[in-house]
Formats: structure tokens, sequence, C-alpha cells
């Protein structure tokens, strides 16, 4: 099993044990409890868009999601929308020269792409530096192949334990774009240790570059 790694280039659930159909579940969990809500104005807020602007973009047939986001059947997907709006404020705060629609644009289509959040995807969004280019695009792959999505996982899960850290973008896009990732994922104790030292010598390569 080759795996190549290269040091160039490339939030509320901590259930350590992510399961899809729970994330199913959740619809329901958190329409019977009115207190799984999120405060519409905290996320306008982090947002950066005002209640009227909010009007305006669904008047346009904008997909904007706050409206609904505490509505019974949504509100399993409020708190990963408060997550990716405080990823949104991280972005442009205080920043210049930033497309602050099209960053918008990107919160939406990522709440839109992610039916039901389950807690790695939660945390890929709050607990690591992608940015929401990023995470648009590793959505996008593991929406297609959803085995990516649990290869994601127990990659995090070994990174984090080994190097105390989170795993760094181009690194978990290295391995979920190996040809060989399904196996890998469906074989991960057998190769766990390849996959360690893969990650040791990327972990490695970044410490002498930035010497």
């Amino acid at each position: 099993m080759i795996l190549p790694v290269s040091s160039a280039g490339y939030a509320a659930n901590n259930n350590q044990n992510t399961s899809f159909k729970g994330g199913r579940l959740n619809v329901l969990t958190y329409a019977l409890n009115g207190k799984k809500r999120v405060n519409t104005q905290s996320l306008r807020d982090f947002l950066n868009i005002t209640k009227e602007e909010v009007q305006a973009e669904v008047a346009k047939g904008i997909n904007n999601p706050i409206p609904n986001v505490n509505n019974p059947l949504k509100r399993h997907k409020a708190g990963f929308l408060f997550r990716l709006a405080k990823e949104f404020r991280n972005e442009v705060f205080g920043k210049t020269g930033v497309d602050v629609s099209a960053k918008r644009q990107l919160v939406y289509d990522i709440y839109d792409k992610v039916k039901y959040p389950s807690a790695i995807e939660k945390r890929l969004v709050s607990q690591n530096n992608y940015s929401l280019e990023q995470l648009d695009k590793l959505f996008d792959m593991t929406n297609q192949n959803p085995y990516l999505l649990k290869f994601s996982e127990k990659l995090s899960e070994l990174y984090s334990r080994k190097f105390y850290g989170s795993m760094p973008y181009d690194l978990l896009m290295t391995f979920l774009t190996n040809p060989e990732a399904k196996g890998l994922n469906k074989n991960f104790n057998k190769f766990s240790k390849q996959i360690e030292k893969a990650m040791k010598t990327y972990y490695e390569n970044i410490g002498n570059i930035q010497k």
C-alpha cells in the first residue's frame, strides 16, 4: 500500500462514534425539543447581514437559511449553521479585499449540501483551520463518496492523538484523493501504522520548512 504524502500544497455534539443513521434521528430529536434553537440575531451579526438584507435575498430567490433555521424540521442543522457563521466572521472580520457576498454564499451552499450534520462534520468546521472554500470542496467529496467522511474521521482522530492538533487540510486531502482511499478506510486498523508513518513524514517536513 503506497501512501505518498507531500508537505507542499494541499461543534455541541462531540460523540466520537459518528453515525450517519444517528444524524437522521437528530431530525426528530431536535424537532421535539423547542430549546434546540439558535439566536437568529446573532446569526445575522456573525454573517454581517441585516434582517432587511435577508428578506431581500429571499425575494431574489437566494436560498438564505436564516428565516427557517429554527423550524422544527430544520433545527437539527441550526448549530451547524452557527458554526459556519462563526467561520465566516473569522474570515471576513477586519479583512480588506474579501468578497463578503461570495463568502456568505459559501455558508449557504455548505449548509444546504450537508443534510444531516454529524459530529465529524461539525468538528471539521469548528475545530480545524479550514477555510469555507476548503470545507465546500471537502463536503462535495464526502457527499459524492460517503466513505470519505468516515475516512476523514478516522484520519483526524489518529492525527489528533499522535500529533496533538487538527489535521492540516492538504494532508487530509492527500489521503482522501489517494486512489486507494476506499481500501484504506475499510482496512484502517490494518494500515494504521503506515498511515501514521506518512503523517509523521509530513509533520516533520513541515517542521523543517518552518525553521
